[in-house]
């Protein structure tokens, strides 16, 4: 169970790290989130809690548009 709540609590953390470098502008915090949002699903995934990897990565798509919109 720490798997699970460890991912779902990193994935909150780094949605709201996501926002917030949409916001800002900021390239690396958009990069910190994304990292941590591919981590989150890949735990959650291979905890077999597909639902909840799922959401993580619509997440994960939208903080790679954000990286990539900063960084051209």
């Amino acid at each position: 169970m720490v798997p699970l709540d460890w991912a779902i609590a990193t994935a909150n953390l780094a949605n709201c790290q996501r926002v917030l470098a949409e916001r800002r502008g900021d390239l690396v915090l958009a990069h910190v989130a994304l990292a941590d949002l591919r981590e989150a699903e890949a735990v959650l995934r291979e905890g077999g809690h597909e639902v909840n990897a799922d959401i993580v990565s619509g997440y994960v798509t939208l903080a790679e548009s954000i990286v990539a919109e900063l960084t051209s």
